[in-house]
């Protein structure tokens, strides 16, 4: 299409595109258990090598791993219970990380890590991992290295409940991209990816191993999940192992498709600095239920807190249909590539599975302007709602693009989506949108 216009024309469009699409988000993780290592000191390089014989065995090992809000990162709590039948025993206990190129001048910094043994913390020292067994790790599993090592130097006193604590954070890989003249995030999604086998080294087998990974609200996006044996309690996946050979299951890895959740906050005023990017200052005015917003649960202001895990519900005489609430658009700051063209909507109560069958949707509504009291509704533009049948906590879009500063609207439900146990309906997410020229 582009080679069609005249080439002074052309040369400008494509170098608008160059331009918006040149900031690429790509982030390589801290990705792994540790385990006892050792220096390799008979290689001309150097570099890390796993220790054969350690005489330390692993009982149990703890494995809790939290995701953050954007999906980006997560914090590791190993907690690893050792025995040691004989007198104190000094273990290389190493870390295996990687960095992004442009990362590599703050190592331990962006591990942030911690190591503790019967809590008593210990430090540890960064090398870089230039031995074959390092670069077989990045083979094998097809990482973007080079491998780097957090070696701390434990003293394992005799006992057979020794307790090695380990906290650090690491990211998970994903690409996020970031136009130029657009003020949005497109996010890619997200791949996890955790080696289990560095603490094979350990003596023996492993009795017990406990996994637990809180995806938070990504636990509704979760896919290609291994190993298989997993359980979903909430919103964490579980697994629970015995007697345990880390060469066999030797790592965990899912995929997370967080672009239905991260990217509708983008289009609905996510950014709050207005002189940068753009807003809308939008107020709750009044609803026609009030008992029912005096719970915090499903109060007024959850639509404008893109939250999709929050909502608010009416059930009044007709079970929310005729049920209303008012708000209005304050004022307007826009961003020179952007314009209003109308609202975010997340049909239902999509906190969890649960509660999005239990509770009523909203299925229809139509939205008016108030008069000068904001109460009596002039001429009104209805919508049809798409209603996915399974749980779904991706946004959707209502247009409404002739909207005047300092407008005040009212929002009418029209028809409902019965819940399988409570009347009324609910709406999880009501904000204005942006479109913008990319």
């Amino acid at each position: 299409m582009l080679a069609n216009l005249p080439r002074n024309i052309y040369m400008r469009s494509l170098l608008r595109v160059l331009f918006r699409f040149i900031v690429l988000m790509h982030v390589t993780p801290a990705f792994s258990n540790g385990g006892p290592v050792e220096l390799n000191v008979q290689s001309p390089h150097g570099g890390i090598s796993p220790l054969k014989k350690t005489n330390v065995r692993l009982i149990e090992e703890k494995l809790d791993i939290r995701i953050d809000d954007l999906a980006r990162h997560y914090t590791v709590n190993a907690i690893y219970t050792l025995s040691n039948t004989e007198g104190v025993r000094s273990v290389k206990y190493g870390v295996p990380f990687i960095l992004p190129d442009n990362e590599q001048g703050a190592k331990r910094k962006i591990l942030d890590i911690e190591i503790a043994i019967n809590n008593k913390k210990i430090n540890c020292d960064v090398l870089e991992g230039t031995d074959a067994y390092s670069n077989n790790i990045v083979y094998r599993y097809k990482l973007k290295g080079p491998l780097y090592w957090c070696v701390a130097d434990l003293a394992i006193p005799k006992g057979k409940n020794n307790v090695l604590h380990v906290i650090y954070r690491g990211s998970m890989q994903y690409s996020d991209s970031k136009t130029g003249n657009y003020p949005f995030v497109t996010y890619g999604h997200r791949s996890f990816q955790y080696l289990l086998f560095p603490a094979s080294n350990w003596e023996g087998s492993a009795k017990k191993i406990d996994i637990s990974i809180d995806l938070g609200k990504f636990v509704e996006v979760v896919s290609d999940v291994k190993p298989a044996g997993y359980k979903r309690q909430d919103t964490k996946l579980r697994w629970k192992l015995s007697n345990v050979d880390f060469h066999r299951t030797d790592e965990i890895r899912f995929q997370l498709k967080v672009n239905a959740l991260l990217g509708f906050k983008e289009r609905s005023g996510w950014y709050p600095d207005k002189n940068v990017f753009y807003s809308v200052d939008v107020q709750m005015l009044e609803a026609s239920i009030e008992e029912k917003f005096k719970q915090a649960e499903f109060s007024l202001k959850n639509l404008l807190d893109r939250d999709s895990q929050t909502a608010w519900c009416a059930d009044g005489q007709f079970g929310g249909v005729a049920e209303w609430f008012t708000l209005q658009i304050k004022q307007q700051y826009k961003h020179d590539a952007c314009w209003f063209v109308g609202f975010v909507i997340v049909p239902g109560y999509t906190r969890n599975a649960e509660t999005f069958s239990a509770y009523g949707r909203v299925s229809s509504l139509s939205i008016s302007e108030c008069d000068a009291d904001m109460a009596m509704p002039g001429a009104s533009k209805a919508y049809k709602l798409d209603l996915p049948r399974q749980y779904n906590m991706s946004a959707q879009v209502i247009h409404y693009d002739d909207i005047k500063p300092n407008a005040c609207l009212r929002v009418t439900i029209d028809d409902i989506d019965e819940g399988k146990v409570h009347k009324g309906a609910c709406l999880s997410t009501f904000v204005p949108l942006y479109s913008c020229d990319i």
